[in-house]
């Protein structure tokens, strides 16, 4: 279960890499809690002690040096010391200044304790959506720079894993004895932070709602969250080239789209010209109208460009679907005891509710009543049928067509659309995109509105930016985690 199995990681083991040559600190013992993240986080930059070798874990910090640690650490680089940035690079910094800068002069104005030095780094996180507007209000009270919550910092740390919207669904209340001090918009991710093994309660069960955050604690918890994207990275990396031909789809007289499955279940679209080599499993070449949707093969991407060219396949395997392959929906006979994995087909919302199961080509209907067990093996966490997602890979146990137990095994395949931005709404949080083909309707050259969360990554030259550069006319690629979701994983800039 991946909460379980984070906090393990978390709580027993370093996920820090340390350079034995790194700075310690006389005031950060080996024996310290938060030891390894403070050279971790002096290691990589992100944070830096006094000139006699002091650290001050025990030091409050107020929102503007938390803003300063937080850029460091999501990839903010100072153009006044990073003197080698590129032309580009240096004026989507400048562009994406100027547009949160009157947002930022808002509250500057306001009193003269604002520490200006910061402004970059909070229009960067404002720009990556880290940091909201109204948030800037908690940085200044009385007239004097506030120190940071520790609440606040666990908003903001959510976001930049891009679990925001994830936590809010999936929150459920009780983490913390003293869950009712916290301000009810954070509490989703206090808790999500907590499952992940990055907070930790007090011997009472208290979070300590309204507790300060120390120089140790940001350093803590900021060098966890680190460790947890890069858990993430390295998971989400594919396990090799070996791919299920899914879907061979004609863009024009010279290419083809092609959705590949993965050896890890996810899928990808790829273009490949029709001119290809392409060997068999004997060896010989051959051409593309060889291929076959099932087969397996081995390929070779060339990503160099904005599109990415299947430059070889070597099919290893023809097993492929038989023509007739026909879905079998089942019949309408009571299934005593039955055991089965599969995939989420429909669920009827209705008294009671039904869920019906794709199994070995064949459907299963069931009923869901007040006694059903319902876990989503992904999250970690016990759902309502209403939370149940099309196409999702789940573990089924059922008595006389009554369901007792389902597991959420794993989400449907991601599913990537390529388009152009035709028009752009709401500062970039909704988007209307030219699609040029649904590979689920069969249906080409169509107007899809999108919308945009501060889970949004966006991309180009495979780093990533803002959505403030989205502009009219930009060929994009989205990418969507689930094949009934809603608010994209990422969009890529192909110009």
């Amino acid at each position: 279960m991946k909460f379980k199995k984070l906090a393990v990681i978390l709580t027993t083991t370093s996920l820090f890499t340390i350079n034995i040559f790194a700075q310690t600190y006389v005031d950060v013992p080996s024996t310290h809690w938060a030891y390894n993240a403070v050279l971790y986080m002096q290691e990589h930059g992100y944070m830096a002690g006094t000139s006699d070798g002091q650290f001050l874990p025990n030091q409050t910090i107020n929102y503007f040096e938390m803003c300063e640690i937080l850029a460091k650490m999501t990839g903010y680089l100072d153009e006044n010391i990073h003197n080698d940035l590129s032309d580009e690079l240096n004026q989507q910094i400048q562009e994406n200044y100027a547009l949160q800068l009157p947002i930022i002069e808002e509250y500057q104005n306001q009193t003269q304790s604002w520490s200006i030095i910061a402004n970059e780094e909070i229009a960067y996180l404002l720009g990556k959506g880290y940091l909201h507007k109204d948030e800037l209000a908690n940085f200044v009270v009385d007239n004097t720079r506030a120190i940071v919550k520790k609440e606040d910092l666990a908003v903001i740390l959510v976001r930049i894993i891009g679990q925001e919207s994830n936590a809010q669904s999936i929150y459920q209340a009780g983490a913390f004895t003293d869950e009712i001090n916290i301000e009810p918009y954070k509490r989703p991710h206090v808790t999500y932070l907590k499952n992940l093994g990055v907070i930790q309660g007090g011997g009472n069960g208290e979070f300590g709602a309204g507790s300060e955050v120390t120089r140790a604690v940001i350093a803590k918890m900021t060098a966890d969250v680190m460790g947890i994207l890069e858990i993430e990275k390295s998971t989400e990396e594919q396990s090799g080239t070996t791919v299920t031909l899914n879907r061979i789809i004609k863009k024009n007289n010279d290419e083809s789209y092609l959705l590949v499955e993965f050896e890890n279940g996810k899928t990808t679209f790829y273009t490949i010209k029709h001119d290809t080599i392409i060997t068999t499993p004997e060896g010989i070449a051959t051409d593309i109208s060889y291929l076959a949707e099932g087969y397996t093969a081995k390929i070779t991407v060339d990503d160099t460009d904005t599109i990415e060219y299947v430059t070889h396949i070597q099919v290893i395997s023809e097993e492929k679907k038989p023509d007739d392959f026909v879905l079998d929906y089942g019949t309408d006979e009571t299934t005593p005891d039955v055991e089965i994995t599969g995939q989420v087909q429909m669920i009827a919302i209705k008294y009671p509710p039904e869920v019906t199961i794709v199994s070995d080509n064949v459907s299963y209907t069931f009923v869901i009543n007040q006694n059903s067990i319902l876990y989503d093996d992904v999250v970690d966490t016990d759902i309502s049928y209403t939370d149940l997602k099309l196409y999702s890979q789940v573990s089924i146990k059922a008595t006389n067509n009554e369901l007792t137990e389902l597991v959420v095994d794993r989400y449907a395949n991601s599913l990537k659309y390529k388009g152009t931005i035709q028009s752009i709404e709401n500062e970039g949080s909704n988007i209307q995109v030219l699609i040029e083909y649904d590979v689920l309707t069969n249906t080409t050259m169509f107007l899809k509105d999108i919308k945009l969360s501060t889970d949004t990554a966006v991309v180009q030259d495979g780093k990533p930016t803002f959505k403030s550069i989205l502009t009219e006319g930009m060929d994009i690629i989205i990418t969507y985690d689930a094949y009934d979701a809603i608010i994209p994983r990422e969009i890529l800039i192909l110009e």
